[in-house]
């Protein structure tokens, strides 16, 4: 897939028009496209949220497990 400037669209890899100096051309309009690199997949989370993802579940099991020492005092 390639991306367009003046057609602001995606323009799909067979239909792009390849030019004879390496560049590939839109079908549309002609001008220049930039092909898409984004093929990696979706972002990664940051360090930042994983750390906070492993200190909420930790939290969550202290919890827990005052929770179910509070129930055996009261029931």
């Amino acid at each position: 897939m390639a991306w367009c400037e003046n057609c602001a669209e995606m323009i799909a890899d067979d239909k792009a028009i390849p030019a004879e100096d390496g560049t590939t051309r839109c079908p549309e309009c002609n001008s220049v496209v930039v092909p898409d690199d984004d093929d990696e997949g979706p972002p990664k989370a940051p360090w930042h949220f994983k750390v906070l993802l492993v200190g909420t579940v930790i939290y969550l099991i202290y919890r827990l497990i005052w929770f179910i020492f509070w129930l055996r005092q009261h029931a």
